[in-house]
């Protein structure tokens, strides 16, 4: 049986919309396969990849980084 995504330590957020895109979806991206900046599944922003337990840490630093 399949993993379960939402067991996976690490998670693709979104640094526009803050979703978490599907992993699944994520690995079959040809950019997260090539090492570049991967699309937001539903508003086309940068995906940024985190632990789970770190998404609000690694948005609030990114928006920093953008000067947001």
């Amino acid at each position: 049986m399949p993993k379960d995504p939402r067991d996976d330590p690490e998670v693709g957020v979104c640094t526009e919309c803050h979703s978490v895109q599907d992993s699944r979806k994520l690995v079959k991206n040809p950019f997260f396969q090539q090492g570049g900046a991967i699309p937001c599944q539903w508003c086309s922003g940068v995906v940024i990849i985190t632990h789970r337990d770190n998404v609000k840490n690694a948005l609030k630093q990114s928006n920093r980084e953008r000067g947001i």
